[in-house]
């Protein structure tokens, strides 16, 4: 499982790395914050964000890949953004 811990304020980046076969491929990455039910975050491709983010997901999130590994940015994080992932 993926896992990244960070100071309030700071940058983290969760990165997925997919196996070979896979470079082509679009990942959706949901957020799970405790007591509460998943919420869409993005979809990213090769090219970054793709269509909207999820409602109510602030800028301070943006999304990359490249090759086999697709990443989700936060910048600034906030204790809101306290969250297990799930893609």
């Amino acid at each position: 499982p993926l896992s990244a811990s960070a100071s309030l304020e700071q940058t983290t980046k969760l990165t997925c790395t997919l196996s070979s076969g896979y470079s082509n491929y679009k990942m959706d990455w949901y957020q799970q914050s405790p007591g509460k039910s998943h919420r869409f975050v993005m979809r990213v491709g090769t090219s970054g964000i793709v269509g909207s983010k999820g409602n109510g997901i602030p800028d301070r999130f943006s999304g990359s890949g490249s090759g086999l590994d697709w990443c989700l940015n936060i910048q600034n994080i906030q204790e809101e953004d306290e969250m297990s992932t799930t893609v």
